[in-house]
């Protein structure tokens, strides 16, 4: 994502992220990646576990440039990458 379009993503308010949300939700991804170059960080957001609403996401998890993000497969952590390589 360059910063340009990710200056058009905030722009367009919250609502562009509540619309790609649903979508991804309703498509059963269960984690999605903002790599936010402007304020240099990354938001991992994941479905909910609740059977009551399989189909949210919770909070954002913020990870500051310093951080290693966990990639999980399953619910399974195969490794680290480090926010900085994303950012960068």
């Amino acid at each position: 994502m360059t910063v340009d379009r990710y200056h058009a993503l905030v722009r367009a308010g919250a609502f562009t992220d509540r619309y790609k949300t649903r979508i991804y939700a309703g498509a059963g991804i269960p984690e999605y990646w903002i790599i936010n170059l402007v304020d240099r960080v990354v938001e991992v957001y994941r479905l909910g576990s609740d059977e009551a609403a399989p189909t949210e996401y919770g909070p954002a998890t913020v990870y500051q440039v310093d951080a290693e993000i966990p990639l999980l497969i399953a619910g399974h952590q195969i490794a680290t990458v480090g926010a900085r390589e994303l950012i960068s």
